[in-house]
């Protein structure tokens, strides 16, 4: 299985947008959102290289971490 070497590209400069965005980010949510997402395409890397069981605990980890953080703005 070849992967597409400009899947691979446009992936990670959307994640480094995620991240962009997640620094840059006037509201808390927005940057807890975005930092998510810059994680799931993390995750989405990962399974297409190759590596299943890191994209399974990437996945946990940010949806618990988006869990604790969203709950922990709210308050």
């Amino acid at each position: 299985m070849t992967l597409n070497l400009s899947l691979l590209v446009a992936l990670m400069l959307l994640m480094t947008a995620g991240c962009v965005i997640s620094i840059t980010a006037r509201s808390l949510t927005s940057s807890v959102v975005s930092m998510g997402t810059a994680g799931l395409i993390l995750s989405i890397l990962f399974l297409l290289l190759g590596a299943p069981d890191i994209a399974i605990v990437q996945v946990f980890v940010e949806i618990v971490s988006l869990i604790v953080l969203l709950s922990t703005i709210r308050r």
